[in-house]
C-alpha cells in the first residue's frame, strides 16, 4: 500500500533480529512496565525514505507498538514504542 503499512506478517529471523539489537531500550520505556524479556508477534513494514518496520511484541503481559526505520544506508534507529490497548 503506498503511504501507508502493507498486511502484518508473521515474525521472521530479520526482524527478531531488528528487535533484539533495541531490546534493552524497549525494556527501559515506560510502556514495558517492568517487562524482562520481548518476543516478536508479527510486523509490517511501510516505505518511506528507508523503510519503517511496525513491530507488535509482547512484553510480559503487554503487547506493545514497537517503530524502527532503517536508513536509506542501512543504519537503524528505533523511534517509538507504545503500548497496545
Amino acid at each position: 500500500m503506498v503511504g501507508g503499512y502493507g498486511a502484518e506478517k508473521p515474525a521472521d529471523e530479520q526482524v527478531i533480529a531488528l528487535i533484539d539489537s533495541f531490546k534493552t531500550e524497549i525494556l527501559s520505556h515506560e510502556a514495558a512496565q517492568g517487562a524482562s524479556e520481548v518476543e516478536v508477534l508479527a510486523y509490517s513494514t511501510q516505505v518511506v525514505a528507508g523503510l519503517n518496520f511496525r513491530v507488535k511484541v509482547q512484553a510480559g503481559p503487554h503487547q506493545l507498538n514497537v517503530v524502527v526505520w532503517r536508513k536509506p544506508g542501512g543504519e537503524t534507529q528505533l523511534t517509538s514504542v507504545s503500548l497496545i490497548e
